[in-house]
């Protein structure tokens, strides 16, 4: 198993949304969950699973210095979560309110 971990900061630079990537190189899926943070950046709660996706990703291209393990890095910089900006415009409301 492996994880990623992709953060959004505020303005004043806190983490307020990580996502969090579990990736399971045997059956080649990988699960995403939405962990919200208080104002301060201490972690407040963990969503269920926000997003279920594949990938061809082996052991060995996780290894240090991999061309693969770079690939799926770059690749996640240009997936679209705009979902989840949205969702964390909606729990901001909420947590604010």
């Amino acid at each position: 198993m492996l994880a990623v971990f992709v953060p959004y900061v505020d303005s004043g630079f806190v983490e307020r949304y990580v996502i969090n990537i579990q990736i399971d190189l045997k059956k080649q899926f990988c699960t995403a969950y939405l962990q919200v943070n208080y104002r301060n950046g201490r972690p407040y709660f963990t969503t269920t699973k926000l997003l279920e996706f594949r990938d061809t990703l082996t052991l060995d291209d996780v290894r240090d210095q991999s061309i693969e393990f770079a690939r799926f890095m770059n690749g996640i910089g240009d997936m679209d979560f705009s979902h989840i900006e949205d969702a964390n415009l909606w729990i901001d409301k909420r947590l604010n309110s």
